[in-house]
Formats: structure tokens, C-alpha cells, sequence
């Protein structure tokens, strides 16, 4: 089971219970689990948080700023900073494939704006957002992003485009693709969807459903890595879609020719 590394903070236990669930959802649903580390709880405990992390790992981080309207005043963070000063520490930022911001939008721009600060202060992605205690679309929305994340992060280096298909909608895609089908290997297949909506099955090899994850515009799905038994099922009228076949750099020019 694939474990994910979580560092966050939470003071009035909403982004405690949110990854609760998200931990329950991906046990579930895509057999990973979080390993999820609360830093106010290093603080509480009187551990440092002078330590190097040495592997990839998330950061979640709800916004506590002095009072005013997140422009002009209201920036300045408050009660959260010790999860800034672990990300800060040595190189620690580098390990951070990216940030998820959570607050109350009652607060206009003030609504996750410490993400986006740490964001902009140290170079990782703000990857999404979500109010209070989130919501179970919340849940499944996220999930796929840290996915897709993962799966970015760990490829990035080593993949490069070898074919890029003309775009596909609901009326005209090509047959093999509503139907079990599988990724060649050596080939990593990376789905965009340009508008409507999309459900992609994991199968087994015997058609029987791994998973089933719903897509659109905003909520795009991860790379679908070598191997991988799949079939896709358009869920509006609108669907446009194109899919990147990606290889690894070694291995372009075998595909390429």
C-alpha cells in the first residue's frame, strides 16, 4: 500500500478531521494511506522542528491572519508559523511536492492566503482549496490531485511527449476506448479534458472495476501509467478530450520512429 506524507497544522481540528477522511477514502478507494503529522503537536510536545525531511511529502495549511482585509492589512500569518519554519528548515521546501489551503471564504481574500505566501516563498504549487472542514467532493477532488501530483513528481524527469492525439468528444471516440483496453509498456498516457465531464474505470484484466473516478476541466486525472487495464464513458454531451502518449527520455526514439 502506497503511503503518502503528509505535514500540516491544525489548530481547531477542521483540517485534522478533513485528512481523517481523506485517509479513509483512499484506504478505501485506491489503497494508499496518509501518514499525516500534525506540527502543533511537535510544538506541544516540545520536539524541535529542526529536522531534515528526505522524502517527497504534502503540506495542508488553513489560514490564520491578523485582522484586516488580506490587501492592504490582514496578510501577516499568524498562530500557523511553525509549519513554516519546518518547511523553511535546510532543505526541506525542496522535499514539498505542494500545498492545499483550507479557511472560511467569509474572509474574502483572506481565504487561503497563506498557502499562496508559502507558495510564493518557497516555489512549490498551491495544488488546491477547500472551506472549513471540506466537503466529501472535497475529499475525492483532492485525492486525485495528490495523485496526479505524485505521479508528476515522480516522471518529470523522466518522461517526455512522443504522440499527441487529435482531440475526441462523446460522439467521436475511437471504439477500443470504451471498452477494456490496455497501455502498452512502456507507455504513460496522460488524459486532458478541454470541456464536459468523463468517468475513467481501473480494470482488472478480466474487465472486472478496480476504481471509477469522475473528471472534468477542473478536477483533471493523473497519468495512467504502463499496464493499466481501462475504459472511459462520456458523462455530458459536451465532452472534448485529447489524450499524450509520454515515454520515458531513454526511450524516445524507439517510439518516435
Amino acid at each position: 500500500m502506497q503511503v503518502i506524507r503528509i505535514y500540516y497544522i491544525s489548530l481547531s481540528g477542521n483540517t485534522t478531521n478533513f485528512l481523517e477522511r481523506l485517509d479513509h477514502y483512499l484506504q478505501k478507494e485506491l489503497q494508499e494511506k496518509l501518514d499525516y503529522v500534525n506540527v502543533k503537536d511537535l510544538v506541544k510536545n516540545n520536539e524541535s522542528l529542526e529536522f531534515e525531511i528526505k522524502e517527497p511529502y504534502f503540506a495542508f495549511l488553513p489560514a490564520y491572519l491578523e485582522g484586516g482585509n488580506g490587501v492592504t492589512t490582514g496578510n501577516i500569518e499568524i498562530l500557523t508559523t511553525p509549519l513554516r519554519r519546518l518547511i523553511a528548515y535546510k532543505k526541506n521546501s525542496k522535499y514539498c511536492m505542494g500545498i492545499i489551503g483550507s479557511g472560511n471564504r467569509n474572509f474574502n481574500k483572506q481565504f487561503c492566503l497563506t498557502a499562496h505566501q508559502y507558495s510564493e516563498e518557497f516555489g512549490f504549487p498551491v495544488l488546491d482549496e477547500f472551506e472549513l472542514r471540506g466537503t466529501e467532493e472535497d475529499v475525492i477532488r483532492i485525492s486525485n490531485r495528490l495523485n496526479t501530483r505524485l505521479i508528476e513528481w515522480r516522471y518529470s524527469s523522466e518522461l517526455v511527449s512522443y504522440r499527441h492525439l487529435p482531440n475526441m468528444t462523446s460522439h467521436h471516440m475511437p471504439h477500443p476506448l470504451r471498452h477494456s483496453h490496455h497501455i502498452k509498456d512502456g507507455t504513460w498516457e496522460k488524459i486532458t479534458i478541454w470541456s464536459g465531464k468523463i468517468k475513467i474505470f481501473e480494470l482488472r484484466e478480466n474487465g472486472d472495476v478496480l476504481r471509477e473516478c469522475t473528471y472534468d476541466t477542473s478536477n483533471q486525472p493523473p497519468f495512467i501509467e504502463p499496464q493499466t487495464w481501462y475504459k472511459l464513458s462520456p458523462l455530458t454531451e459536451d465532452l472534448v478530450f485529447s489524450i499524450d502518449l509520454f515515454c520515458k527520455k531513454s526511450d524516445f526514439f524507439f517510439f518516435f520512429w
